[in-house]
């Protein structure tokens, strides 16, 4: 029974649910227009706005690598837990 509530928990941690915390917040993409003329005239902004969203994506995948670390700890410590219930109620 151990075996298999360890393998479960291995299973969910492997897996990716797309939901890590709500503390990492997903950066929007910048809008880029379509008309080069605007591209043109809005060339500035554009590169500003570009590069503004490549350091949020950088820093949310730093988030996302800590969160993971954290639930992957206490995944782990749950299942420790778990595994002492399961001795009382076997």
């Amino acid at each position: 029974m151990h075996e298999k509530i360890v393998g479960c928990v291995v299973a969910c941690l492997a897996t990716d649910h797309g939901a890590v915390s709500q503390s990492c917040l997903r950066p929007i993409p910048p809008f880029v227009p379509e008309r080069v003329e605007d591209i043109s005239a809005y060339a500035g902004l554009l590169k500003q706005d570009i590069e503004a969203y490549f350091a949020d994506v950088q820093s949310y995948f730093r988030c996302i690598d800590t969160e993971r670390g954290k639930v992957f700890v206490e995944a782990e410590r749950v299942t420790e837990e778990f595994e002492r219930v399961l001795e009382f109620i076997e």
